[in-house]
């Protein structure tokens, strides 16, 4: 790699870079910063999401996990897991439709998600709250109950 012109020193700027692109506490993926307006040097090189995420493994400031067959990264030092990465989502929107919720995965972040009932599964142990009529995800069942005496359903 150093004879294409990558060093230690190219790296290392890179994954600072990052570091300040990514807010704290927040969780991305090499796919999803390019498509915030991150922008580096190294993409001229050419090489896959992997390669430039595997190049963040290497920084202790993020943690890190393989989430629906990409690798899934949070600023910050976090276990992290895909519950809490999909309750993270789920919260940002305070509910949202299951397969908005698949198409922000994969869209947005490169997974691969087998299907909704997966989607759906990772979280109902949690907070977040499951209408299946609507097939609809709510951070909490406060929110659920907000929308229907808001006249929402």
């Amino acid at each position: 790699m150093e004879k294409s012109g990558i060093t230690r020193e190219t790296i290392q700027d890179f994954c600072d870079a990052v570091y300040d692109f990514v807010e704290d506490g927040t969780y991305f993926s090499s796919q999803s910063i390019k498509k915030a307006g991150f922008e580096s040097d190294l993409y001229d090189y050419g090489f896959s999401d992997w390669f430039y995420a595997n190049l963040l493994l290497s920084d202790d400031r993020f943690a890190f996990a393989t989430m629906f067959g990409n690798i899934i990264l949070y600023k910050g030092r976090e276990d992290i897991t895909i519950k809490s990465f999909e309750q993270e989502i789920i919260k940002q929107y305070e509910s949202i439709d299951a397969y908005d919720l698949m198409s922000e995965l994969e869209n947005k972040y490169g997974c691969v998600v087998p299907d909704k009932s997966t989607v759906v599964y990772k979280v109902h142990d949690t907070e977040v709250y499951h209408d299946k009529i609507l097939d609809r995800l709510y951070a909490n069942k406060d929110l659920y109950y907000q929308e229907i005496e808001e006249g929402g359903l």
